[in-house]
Parts: C-alpha cells; structure tokens; sequence
C-alpha cells in the first residue's frame, strides 16, 4: 500500500500538533516578550493554535493538491506555493487582527517553516510512490 493515501496523511497529526504549538508559540512569545507578557501571551497562543492546526491541514492539501494535479514537473511546485502562500497569508492576517506588536519578527519562523514543510512534504509524496 502507498504510504501516501488520505489516510496515511493524517498519521500522526497530533504529534505534529503538539511540536509546532511548542516550538512556533515558544518563538512567538520570545519574539514579542520585549513587549510584555499580556501583549505576547495572546500572539504565543494564537501561534502556536494556528501552528498545531495548520500543520495537519497543510498536510491534507498537499495530499489533495499532488493527487488531484496531473503530473508535471510544475506539480510539486505548486503544491509547494499554493500551500505556503495560502497558509502565510492566513497567519499574517490573524497576527494583524489580534494586534501582534512584532510582526514581522514574529512571522520570520513560522512563514520559514511552512515553506520547509511543504518542500519536505511534497518530496515526501514524491518518493513514496506518486509517480510525477
């Protein structure tokens, strides 16, 4: 059985729900500690929420996306930027309405690693058996 099927992909959602609610709300405190702990706290938590539950809804768009596309050589890439730029734009628009005072520095990390999971998912999908 293909390790790729929509089942598959949802594996071990939690675990990676729990990692980056750590390590991206972890980030966004630090980022916006020079602020205070009752201006950071609501961005650390927005964060790391967002990180949790965009990290299993990224992965269910890149198994869509690389199973609905014909294959090409431009599929992976767009499954890489339709998936980041989506997933970043959502994150900078909530970080604007919570009033994030550091956004950008906030945004440094967490726009970085959706970007370096969906290269690391979409060679993933790659390699176990979606054929390009």
């Amino acid at each position: 059985m293909a390790a790729n099927s929509p089942s598959d992909s949802g594996k071990n959602w939690l675990k990676i729900g729990i990692i980056a609610f750590v390590v991206q709300g972890s980030w966004t405190l630090w980022a916006n500690w020079g602020h205070g702990l009752v201006k950071a706290a609501p961005s650390a938590l927005m964060q790391g929420v967002f990180s949790g539950i965009s990290a299993s809804i990224m992965t269910l768009m890149m198994d869509k996306f690389f199973h609905l596309l014909k294959p090409s050589k431009a599929r992976p890439a767009i499954c890489i930027v339709v998936t980041s730029i989506g997933m970043a734009l959502v994150l900078t628009l909530l970080h604007i309405l919570i009033g994030t005072p550091e956004i950008f520095k906030t945004l440094l990390l967490p726009c970085f690693a959706i970007f370096a999971y969906a290269i690391g998912y979409t060679s993933h999908l790659r390699t176990r058996g979606a054929s390009l």
